[in-house]
């Protein structure tokens, strides 16, 4: 017996965790200090005051901090869930129904307890999720019903679970083959399906929740083509997107890679915008393929991948029930999937602030192709307005969960093109 324990292998230590995510978080913020594009241009201090109305002002505010908050709860109530499962008295449960069995039959239990548990994080997130969607609907800003929007959230959980259990038993599969080196493979796993879903996403997952059309011949495939000459982009697919059967919000957007590789209008942007603001529009996201900002995101991604499935790995062993000889079993799912939630969200945040460089310098480019500054402010006065966007959300929340400059920072962006700056 004392033998069979000495053999056991220990959990990681806590010292050499926090070391491991030091070291991750460090590589995730000069990786992204270095990639991010230097615009060479300040944005003018702005006072929102002088751009929209106090009602304006207030009604934002008022909406995007309940949503805001909602989001958080929501987080908060997950990863609760997860601890509970990890460290209360349903670990105890859960460790005693899958103690044996799971071992005998590891793929089987593995794939009911990886689906089950994801399904349960969704239903966990369903109030938030819910009051999130009434508030929307309630301001004019959702244009679906509940049963739509039920609907559509069942079609999102279902994928989220088939993709999420597919990832999980993946992982298991791999500890089990590689034992405490399973997270160098695991790396490899994770950039590869990044990967796939960037190619694939815009042809397999997207047609799910909405139709794309070609976007027919006037002025809006003009622009595009046009745009596209100008920055020698190949834009593949120039499709419109029946947004407006869920939003009254105006967006456009490129993505996919390779053969996937498409321009997409929402209809409510085709219809809604002045020609001047449509263009702006259209020259941003043409900035964003022009300087393969897709690649450059998937390029930090495959560069912090490593040590931060090293991480999961560490903490997921540190976590699990008894010792790491749970390693790659199903009752080691819970642990696994708690360290992945806290490597995502701190890393993720790092990476919202090279999302939002980038998406800086597309502003930059977009001046540069249409020297039209009165354009851009006018498209952010009216993005905010029809997206009920508040134009000056607070410090903490835009750190962590903006991937786009605020409102008011890009009309400053705008005066000061006006006024005469320049890249450097």
């Amino acid at each position: 017996m004392e033998r069979a324990a000495r053999n056991r292998p220990a959990k990681p230590g806590g010292l050499g965790i926090l070391a491991v995510a030091g070291a991750a978080v460090t590589l995730a913020i000069v990786a992204a200090w270095l990639m991010a594009p230097k615009t060479g241009i300040s944005p003018a201090a702005v006072d929102v005051s002088d751009w929209f109305d106090a009602e304006f002002l207030s009604s934002s505010t008022s909406f995007r901090d309940g949503q805001r908050w909602l989001y958080v709860c929501q987080l908060l109530a997950q990863t609760l869930f997860l601890l509970a499962l990890v460290v209360g008295p349903l670990s105890r449960r859960l460790r005693g129904l899958l103690t044996g069995r799971a071992a005998t039959r590891p793929a089987l239990y593995g794939v009911a307890v990886a689906a089950s548990l994801l399904l349960a994080l969704q239903t966990v997130g369903l109030p938030f999720a819910i009051a999130s969607h009434e508030r929307a609907a309630e301001v004019g800003l959702s244009t679906q019903g509940f049963g739509a929007w039920f609907v559509d959230w069942l079609l999102a959980t279902v994928i989220f679970v088939a993709i999420g259990s597919a990832i999980l038993m993946g992982a298991l599969w791999l500890a089990r083959r590689f034992g405490a080196r399973w997270w160098i493979p695991g790396a490899a796993g994770v950039i590869a399906t990044a990967v796939l879903i960037t190619w694939a996403g815009p042809a397999v997952l997207s047609p799910i929740f909405n139709d794309y059309e070609e976007l027919e011949e006037g002025p809006a495939r003009t622009d595009v083509l046009r745009l596209a000459e100008a920055t020698g982009v190949d834009v593949g697919g120039i499709y419109r997107v029946d947004a407006s059967r869920r939003t009254t919000g105006i967006n456009a957007f490129v993505d996919g890679i390779g053969t996937t590789k498409r321009v997409v209008l929402y209809d409510t942007l085709i219809a809604g915008l002045p020609a001047n603001q449509r263009r702006s529009v259209i020259a941003h996201e043409l900035a964003h393929a022009e300087r393969n900002d897709l690649w450059r995101g998937l390029l930090w991604v495959a560069i912090v991948c490593p040590l931060a499935v090293l991480f999961v790995a560490l903490m997921g062993d540190r976590l699990a029930p008894g010792r790491a000889s749970s390693r790659g079993l199903p009752e080691a799912l819970p642990a696994l999937v708690l360290a992945i939630a806290i490597a995502i969200t701190a890393i993720q945040t790092v990476g919202n602030g090279l999302s939002r460089s980038v998406e800086r310098n597309a502003d930059v480019r977009a001046l540069e192709l249409t020297d039209s500054p009165g354009a851009l402010i006018g498209l952010q006065r009216r993005l905010a307005e029809t997206n009920l966007a508040q134009p000056d959300p607070p410090g903490w929340s835009q750190f962590l969960f903006g991937t786009h400059p605020t409102t008011d920072q890009r009309i400053g962006l705008a005066l000061s093109w006006q006024r005469g700056e320049r890249p450097r």
